[in-house]
């Protein structure tokens, strides 16, 4: 993917409150953002956003285009997430403990994984490529079984037919 390209889909997989394609929402604020970025592969983000309709649970896909330096296609999917669904995935969240410890490892095949938490007091973003470090096993299996939950919530994705 041609680098300007692939900066204006990282930035619109990172907006998915603001993904024209869908219902627009108003008032809202982001509680969570998770992604998977593989090297050869769709892009995808999930991200949960607190709207004035109740708790939105967005998906968005970004699938390369086969032709070299033209603009990979983003599709999104959104659906509303229970409140029962939510409290679980948080609470599993914040129960977790971390060391702060990165491995200093470089890769240009794999997978980049991460998410974003967000309360009005602050922030909170871990990233990790392809396998986390080993203080970091229960995040990793908190995001598997998180995102588990994220996808029995949203419709089947269907890439698009791309020539």
């Amino acid at each position: 993917m041609h680098e300007q390209n692939q900066d204006l889909a990282v930035q619109a997989l990172h907006c998915a409150e603001k993904f024209q394609l869908l219902q627009p929402i108003s008032r809202v604020r982001v509680l969570l953002r998770m992604w998977r970025y593989p090297a050869f592969a769709q892009w995808t983000s999930w991200t949960v956003i607190s709207a004035h309709q109740g708790l939105l649970l967005r998906r968005l896909i970004l699938t390369p285009h086969p032709i070299e330096d033209t603009p990979p296609i983003l599709t999104g999917s959104e659906a509303i997430l229970p409140l029962s669904t939510w409290k679980t995935i948080e609470k599993g969240l914040t129960a977790l403990q971390i060391l702060l410890r990165l491995d200093d490892v470089m890769g240009r095949d794999g997978i980049t994984y991460g998410l974003e938490y967000a309360k009005f007091s602050g922030s909170t973003r871990l990233t990790w490529w392809q396998s986390p470090p080993d203080e970091w096993v229960g995040v990793a299996d908190w995001w598997q079984k998180t995102l588990a939950a994220f996808e029995t919530h949203l419709p089947v994705h269907v890439p698009p037919n791309v020539r």
